[in-house]
């Protein structure tokens, strides 16, 4: 049987706020949220911040709550149970 196998096509990533419940109460982190074709989510990775140096470094956090500010809408943890 020859099935076709459809990858999504990630089409550009930025980095946003994700909000899960751990033991009833909400919790809330920086994410890489990846986008298809179509401009929605379809997924995120863990975010974490670095730099060769503590310039980078702080440019990279800057560009995180550039990123948190800019897209307001949180997304839930529930709606992506892959990441």
């Amino acid at each position: 049987m020859n099935k076709e196998i459809k990858m999504r096509k990630w089409n550009g990533w930025n980095y946003r706020i994700v909000k899960s419940i751990k033991d009833g109460e909400p919790e809330y982190r920086i994410v890489e949220a990846y986008y298809g074709e179509d401009g929605r989510v379809v997924g995120y990775c863990k975010a974490e911040a670095f730099g060769e140096t503590a310039k980078e470094l702080i440019a990279d956090l800057k560009y995180m709550l550039k990123d948190a500010r800019k897209y307001k809408e949180i997304l839930n943890e529930a709606d992506y149970p892959n990441g």
